[in-house]
């Protein structure tokens, strides 16, 4: 990594501001860096008229990638006013043609194309004429004829490649194009262009190894070609290196060249990513003054508001994205973003406004659903925001339906299943006013019991060494002896040896007092048995044992006041 870096300082240098000749400009114009190429078909000297022809000609394309018909008209014009036995102007003006005069546009290619019969670079040309207006018979055609002219151009197979990915971008689709572009390879060996797209494609297939040796080939054959650092970046981002990819982003992004702007896009997801959240929002606004309605840019201004706590900004924007952004551009995670940003934001309003911003996010995640309907994650939203509306019920419906379709939970998510049965559990204890509710709610209360405690026993076997599990089980149990005394008056101390457990594992690791205040919770907990149960002196004992190792402990403190212990 470090030796690529370095490489790449070495490219900070490179200036567009006065060439010698096309050749650099026409690197960057196959590489997709139309502006960078712009700069440098602009600022050509006075040179021969070929090259003008051949600057003309790159700059007549950009201007028609940049819908400027005028424009691109104008130098195409030039380059036929320049010479007009030179074909390259009579290919750009019928590639302008074909989008409305099929006929016009096909007899000025046919012109262009008896001028360069035998020549390769111009039946190219022709062919991706013909491949920018849709007309993949007639390009392949024309390719044929350019690989009886010279097989070793590799711009035939790279068009060849670009004709098959425009039919889809599966797997075997791509598969067929990286056949073409290896085609390329064999005639062009160390080429950083085709080295390059070759590592597009396999990073399209997940073929990451593939894709990161292919990179770096391209690297070793040209230190100084910029697209290979960019998708080695994009590269260190599918793999998940999220700060070496913003490392490389940053570096490409400096040089005094025209970046595309896909480059920044991805540099602003690559900073997301990499938990940069206000890095990313500074780079998103700067970029969207260049594009406003970017709609890369626009979701993402809302994720990292939402990852910056700015809940009520980043609710605006997803108000704003989804009033301007068609339908058909929208992700899931537009809706399981705006969903969680109502879910915090109801936290904040009265319950009038609360209830509304809980319910639109239920609505939201059932959007984000029904879009994607194999990904569990809506259904663990919607738990989450029930719980926060204290329907805990439902809560427990939607992740027992996000378990279902998540083989192997996170110990996170068996907590939070576990903490939401425990508050089901709860909320039927403080309902139940009166005895004969509480057996007539007690098996519901159980069910509830059972699952908090399976969970918190799975999170067990997961982190057998982590308190969390023990304590949280401890609670459960401590709640079924709450529950039994209120309808019987009786503590059978269920939760006894789960409480033993849970602080014979915090005792392990607890030199430096942190898990006191929990354990003096605990042995309250057992004060609390021993008091139902009438013995006083264990009753005493415990309590003293929670005061001792947590000397602020209120509910001890006030206990052994009743008790009339000094």
């Amino acid at each position: 990594m470090k030796r690529i870096i370095v490489s790449l300082l070495a490219f900070l240098s490179i200036s567009v501001a006065i060439v010698a000749s096309n050749g650099k400009g026409i690197e960057f114009y196959k590489a997709g860096m139309y502006e960078a190429a712009k700069d440098i078909f602009l600022q050509q000297p006075a040179s021969s008229t070929d090259d003008q022809v051949l600057a003309a000609y790159y700059l007549g394309l950009i201007y028609a990638q940049e819908q400027n018909v005028e424009a691109a008209t104008a130098q195409f014009q030039k380059a036929i006013d320049l010479n007009p036995k030179s074909p390259f102007g009579y290919i750009g003006k019928g590639r302008l043609e074909l989008a409305n005069n099929v006929k016009a546009g096909e007899s000025l290619l046919k012109q262009a194309e008896g001028m360069g019969k035998k020549n390769a670079d111009v039946l190219v040309k022709v062919a991706e004429a013909y491949f920018a207006n849709n007309m993949q018979a007639k390009a392949q055609a024309v390719l044929e004829k350019a690989k009886a002219a010279d097989k070793t151009n590799v711009d035939i197979y790279l068009l060849e490649a670009d004709v098959i990915l425009a039919k889809g971008k599966d797997s075997e689709t791509i598969g067929k194009a990286i056949s073409k572009v290896e085609d390329a390879d064999y005639y062009s060996p160390n080429n950083p262009l085709v080295l390059t797209k070759l590592a597009q494609l396999y990073r399209m297939v997940s073929g990451l190894n593939f894709a990161f040796a292919k990179v770096n080939d391209a690297i070793a054959a040209d230190k100084d070609y910029l697209p290979a650092y960019v998708e080695l970046g994009n590269v260190k981002y599918a793999q998940g290196q999220y700060k070496e990819a913003v490392a490389i982003y940053e570096k490409a992004l400096a040089t005094n060249v025209h970046v595309p702007f896909e480059w920044c896009e991805n540099y602003a997801y690559a900073l997301y990513f990499d938990k940069q959240y206000e890095k990313s929002l500074q780079e998103i606004e700067k970029n969207l003054l260049k594009k406003p309605n970017n709609v890369n840019l626009l979701r993402l201004q809302a994720y990292n508001m939402y990852e910056l706590l700015q809940y009520e900004e980043g609710l605006a924007k997803m108000d704003a994205f989804f009033a301007t952004v068609p339908e058909e551009k929208y992700i899931y995670l537009d809706f399981i973003t705006v969903g969680r940003l109502q879910t915090k934001q109801a936290g904040k309003e009265n319950a009038e406004k609360s209830i509304a911003l809980y319910e639109s996010a239920i609505e939201n995640y059932n959007k984000a659903a029904v879009m994607e309907t194999d990904n569990a994650e809506p259904y663990k939203e919607m738990a989450l925001t029930y719980a926060a509306m204290k329907n805990f019920e439902e809560a427990v419906k939607n992740f027992e339906k996000y378990f279902a379709m998540t083989p192997k939970p996170l110990p996170s998510d068996l907590n939070t299943f576990g903490d939401m049965n425990k508050n089901a559990a709860t909320m039927i204890f403080n309902n139940s006013k009166d005895v004969p509710t509480l057996q007539a709610n007690q098996q519901n209360f159980n069910l509830y019991i059972e699952k908090s405690a399976k969970a918190f026993s799975d999170f067990i076997a997961i982190a057998p060494e982590f308190y969390l599990g023990y304590y949280n089980r401890a609670k459960v149990y401590e709640l079924v002896d709450i529950y039994e005394y209120a309808m019987t008056n009786k503590n059978k101390g269920v939760a006894l040896p789960y409480y033993n457990e849970a602080i014979a594992i915090m005792e392990k690791d607890n030199a430096d007092g942190k898990f006191n205040k929990t354990i003096a919770d605990l042995y309250n907990g057992t004060a609390r048995y021993y008091l139902q149960n009438n013995d006083t002196k264990n009753t005493i004992e415990y309590f003293k044992k929670a005061l001792a190792i947590d000397p602020a402990n209120a509910t001890a403190k006030e206990m052994l006041v009743q008790l009339k212990v000094k």
